[in-house]
C-alpha cells in the first residue's frame, strides 16, 4: 500500500477511500479486510493519471501569506453570481435566485444570474446581513427566555411574515403595486386584524372580571373590618 500511495502522491486515507468506492482498478479487499493489489496495465494508467493530477494541484497551492497578499490586492469583481452572493449574506444560491427581483443590478447573462456589484448592491447587501443578523438575535432571546412550544412557532411565523413584508415594502413601494397585489395583500392582513380583535375582547373581559374580583374583596375587607371594631 505505502508503495502505492507513493508513485500515485495520495494518502493511504484517500487511497482506502477509493478501494472502497471501486474507484482503483486492480485492488480489491480480502475477506479479511486486508488489502489486495494486482499489477495490471489499468493500474499503472490510474497510478500515471492520479499523479498527475496531485502534482498539477500542487502546483495551484499557494502559502498563506501569497493568498492573504492576493486577497489585499483583488479587486473587487464587477460582478456576483448568485453563489457569491449567497456567501456574503448568508443564503444559499437557491434563496439568492428566488429573491433575484428584489436585488438592485440583478440580470441574466445567457447562461445564469449575475448581479453588479454596484452601491446600491452594497447597501442591500449591508441591509441583508443587519436583518439576518436582528432575527438570529430574537431567535436566540426567545429560546433563552421560553422553551419551545406552539405559542412560540406561531409568533415566529407572525415575525417573519412581518420581516419579509417590511423587505418588499422596501423595494417594492405601495404605490407601484398593481390593483389585485393591493386587494389580496388587505385582505390577508384583515384576517390578522380580526384575530387581534379578538384577543382585545378577550383581554378586555379579564380585565372587567379581575377588577369586579378586586372590588368585592376590598368590600369583604372592609366589612370585616367593621365588624371587629363593632365588637370592640
Amino acid at each position: 500500500m505505502y508503495d502505492l500511495c507513493e508513485r500515485a502522491k495520495i494518502t493511504r486515507q484517500w487511497l482506502n477511500k477509493l478501494v472502497d468506492l471501486g474507484k482503483v482498478p486492480g485492488c480489491y479487499r480480502k475477506p479479511n479486510g486486508r488489502l489486495s493489489i494486482e499489477e495490471c496495465k489499468e493500474l499503472a494508467n490510474w497510478i500515471r493519471v492520479t499523479c498527475a493530477l496531485q502534482e498539477q494541484k500542487r502546483g495551484r497551492r499557494l502559502s498563506l501569506q501569497e493568498r492573504l497578499n492576493r486577497l489585499e490586492n483583488h479587486p473587487l469583481p464587477e460582478s456576483y453570481t448568485a453563489a457569491e452572493l449567497g456567501r456574503k449574506i448568508g443564503l444559499t444560491s437557491s434563496t439568492t435566485r428566488r429573491q433575484v427581483h428584489e436585488v438592485p443590478g440583478a440580470y441574466f447573462d445567457g447562461i445564469r444570474y449575475r448581479f453588479r456589484n454596484t452601491p446600491e448592491l452594497a447597501h442591500w447587501i449591508k441591509a441583508g446581513i443587519t436583518a439576518r443578523h436582528l432575527e438570529k438575535e430574537k431567535v436566540r432571546r426567545q429560546r433563552l427566555r421560553f422553551p419551545s412550544n406552539d405559542f412560540l412557532r406561531a409568533g415566529g411565523s407572525i415575525n417573519r411574515a412581518f420581516v419579509n413584508i417590511v423587505r418588499l415594502l422596501r423595494y417594492r413601494p405601495i404605490n407601484s403595486w398593481d390593483f389585485d397585489q393591493l386587494r389580496f395583500f388587505r385582505d390577508d392582513l384583515g384576517q390578522f386584524d380580526k384575530f387581534a380583535s379578538s384577543i382585545g375582547d378577550e383581554l378586555k373581559r379579564r380585565r372587567e372580571r379581575s377588577r369586579v374580583a378586586g372590588t368585592a374583596t376590598k368590600t369583604g375587607l372592609r366589612h370585616r373590618s367593621d365588624s371587629a371594631s363593632e365588637d370592640l
